[in-house]
This record gives structure tokens, sequence and C-alpha cells, in this order.
């Protein structure tokens, strides 16, 4: 993971809400494992910043984890979509899609150790 970064972003409507490590997964992900924070979150005033889909590759992250709510919708929404469109097929840039309602709904332990396995077998194979 040398040089790279890794982001944990969610689609909404219209925006990609970008976590920052003020976010408790947001920390789980960048904190916990010791990975490398984009310069763009880096700023952990706020615990997420909202950006329009075209301005996602200013995050510059190699490894995107992205919150879907695919699970639920039984459908990919258009602005998941769009975002794995402009990150998914980038040089460089792997896209992981992990189920929102455990990454945001999980407090305790076995669920932030869920989140940390997942993030091993995604980053780590």
């Amino acid at each position: 993971m040398a040089g790279k970064s890794v982001a944990l972003i969610r689609p909404l409507d219209s925006l990609v809400r970008v976590h920052s490590a003020a976010h408790r997964t947001g920390a789980v992900l960048y904190c916990d494992p010791g990975l490398r924070v984009p310069l763009f979150v880096a700023d952990t005033s706020d615990t997420a910043y909202h950006i329009l889909v075209e301005k996602l590759p200013a995050v510059q992250a190699s490894h995107y984890f992205l919150l879907s709510n695919q699970l639920m919708q039984n459908e990919v929404s258009t602005t998941e979509q769009r975002v794995l469109g402009m990150v998914g097929g980038a040089e460089g840039q792997q896209v992981h899609s992990v189920d929102a309602a455990m990454w945001i709904g999980c407090y305790g332990p076995m669920g932030i150790y869920g989140i940390v396995d997942q993030i091993e077998q995604a980053l780590l194979g």
C-alpha cells in the first residue's frame, strides 16, 4: 500500500459524500489499519464533505470503498452508476462496493472487526 490512499464514499441523490477520519466508520478505514487518507479529506473539522459526482476524481484515492445501498434497493442508483463509471475504470484506481447498512450501522466490536476483515480482503485479497 506504499504511496496509495483509500477513500470512503457514499453516493447520494446528486452528490457524493466523502467521509473523513472524524467519521466513526472513516476512522475504522483510515486510522485503525493505518491507511493513507487522501489530502481531499485530511481536514477532520467535519465528518464528511459533499461534492458533485464530476468532482470525484479530485479526491485522488487509489482505492474507493463505496457505501452501497444495493442490497436494500435491489438495484444500483443512478448516482452510484455514475460514480462507478467515473472511478471504476480509471488506471490505478479500484472501487470496492460495501454494504452501507453494515458499515454505517455496526457500532460494536464485532461489527468493526467485520469491517476491518472486509478492508483486508479488498486490499490484500
